[in-house]
């Protein structure tokens, strides 16, 4: 939802045609409080299902998972295993020395699961996806931000936006 059009993606871009019926909806057209939605049909991917798929394949493929700590790089190139996938995320920072690594702190809502939502909504600041275990609410995008802990106020914004985004739609349908 926006408050102008969005432009077209430049002609060469690649991801474009994999939205083929992408397109701008008018006031009138959707029931949203905005002069302008965009709509697009696009696949989600369930976090949960997918990785317990992706574990389960890589396990009937033959593979094994081991949880270690590493204190170094040392303690990584001492390992025997031909192919090791890094999970350290920011641990790799320390552990590689990689100052060019920089925290990005999101914080999400969860909320009960409605079967019966099959959409998603990004608005400014907030966006809403469906999942299996609950709705997905969120909106926050902080740099250099390592805290994990969730921070009230933050909750609150992303439930207040949201709730009025959603409390602005027409009723009774388009």
């Amino acid at each position: 939802m926006s408050t102008q059009p969005h432009p077209k993606p430049a002609p060469n871009s690649e991801i474009e045609p994999l939205y083929p019926e992408s397109r701008i909806l008018s006031r009138g057209q959707h029931p949203f409080d905005m002069p302008y939605a965009h709509r697009r049909w696009t696949m989600l991917i369930e976090p949960a299902t997918y990785l317990n798929a992706l574990v389960r394949d890589f396990h009937l493929a033959g593979g094994r998972i081991v949880i270690r700590e590493f204190t170094s790089a040392q303690d990584v190139a001492a390992l025997s295993e031909e192919l090791i996938f890094n999970c350290t995320g920011l641990g790799a920072r320390t552990l590689f020395s990689d100052e060019e690594l920089i925290p990005i702190r999101g914080q999400l809502v969860f909320l009960i699961p409605q079967p019966e939502i099959n959409y998603c909504t990004i608005a400014p600041g907030i966006y809403m996806f469906p999942r299996r275990d609950g709705i997905l609410l969120g909106g926050t995008f902080e740099r250099g931000q390592s805290n994990l802990e969730p921070d009230p106020a933050i909750s609150e914004r992303i439930l207040t936006e949201n709730a009025r985004l959603f409390g602005s739609m027409r009723t009774g349908g388009i």
